[in-house]
């Protein structure tokens, strides 16, 4: 279903992903690891996110986050306006 919305698509694709600690076990480069603080965040992007090609920023901690579809709540939008709408529904509900 994904890859068939991605052909008929030709625009931009939003990615709605919340800053959440995934695996609380890695320590990435010996550094203590921060807990996500459940923001809602926006990603935009022309190509499909895959397992870890894409990192982002959340806005409210400024935690970066690799973007794994496999093990993170994302959620796919195709318009723009849907996708804050979604965004602000989400963050409103903390």
């Amino acid at each position: 279903m994904y890859s068939e919305t991605l052909t008929q698509h030709d625009g931009w694709l939003y990615y709605v992903w919340e800053c959440v600690t995934t695996h609380p076990t890695m320590r990435p480069l010996g550094r203590k690891q921060t807990d996500g603080c459940g923001h809602w965040n926006l990603r935009k992007s022309k190509t499909k996110i895959t397992s870890s090609s894409t990192q982002s920023k959340c806005t409210s901690c400024g935690r970066r986050k690799r973007l794994n579809p496999a093990n993170l709540n994302i959620r796919v939008l195709l318009d723009r306006d849907t996708a804050k709408a979604t965004l602000n529904a989400l963050n409103e509900e903390e």
